[in-house]
């Protein structure tokens, strides 16, 4: 049985409850061996609210200033998690043990759709203008294809790390660590919990 996780309990939360329920969030999965595969997004929400909790201090005050930063945080944060379950819901022979220990709520998905996704193929890979960015964009975007999953290597594929998600055909990849070479993979996530296989790997110098 396919899982989702129910997003409108972070998304409906108030602020207080959504700092509190985020942080039990990675108090229960921030080096757990049972979430190893997610610990660099887990790292990323930890850090985006504790910012959240700095902004909403900040807006206390009550100026229109503090209450943008904080809704621009707010709407960060919100993104960081949502990519997160994302990556949670990618492992499908898990128990549903794994999510509840973790607090998070799920129902099963419906299958109607079984055609499998067919393999991307990467248009091009290339160094982008910043130092450290990179960008990429793959020629098909097929019917029931939702997201556009993203990993890189510094070491030629024996180790993944987790990039980006993409809505569309084109992706960018930031921070990398410069003057080293970059691979990268890429594969469809669409719509009752399909996958499509990894692309053919791409590699460019990041300057």
């Amino acid at each position: 049985m396919l899982l989702e996780i129910i997003f409108s309990d972070w998304t409906k939360a108030d602020d207080g409850n959504l700092f509190a329920n985020t942080n039990g969030l990675v108090t229960k999965t921030k080096g757990k061996p049972a979430y190893a595969n997610v610990q660099d997004q887990v790292l990323e929400v930890e850090a985006e609210n504790a910012r959240f909790n700095v902004a909403s201090d900040n807006a206390k005050d009550g100026s229109k200033s503090a209450k943008t930063t904080l809704e621009k945080v707010r709407t960060e944060l919100l993104f960081k998690l949502k990519i997160l379950f994302m990556m949670m819901e990618l492992n499908v022979n898990e128990p549903e043990s794994y999510f509840l220990n973790a607090g998070l709520r799920v129902r099963a998905k419906p299958v109607r759709e079984r055609t499998p996704l067919e393999r991307p193929e990467l248009d091009y890979f290339v160094r982008d203008v910043l130092s450290g960015t990179v960008r990429g964009k793959v020629k098909n975007f097929p019917k029931g294809v939702t997201q556009l999953a993203v990993e890189y290597s510094y070491d030629g594929g024996t180790t993944w790390h987790n990039g980006t998600y993409s809505a569309g055909k084109i992706f960018k990849l930031a921070n990398l660590t410069t003057k080293v070479t970059v691979t990268v993979r890429v594969k469809f996530l669409g719509t009752h919990g399909r996958q499509s296989d990894w692309s053919e790997t791409r590699e460019v110098f990041v300057l």
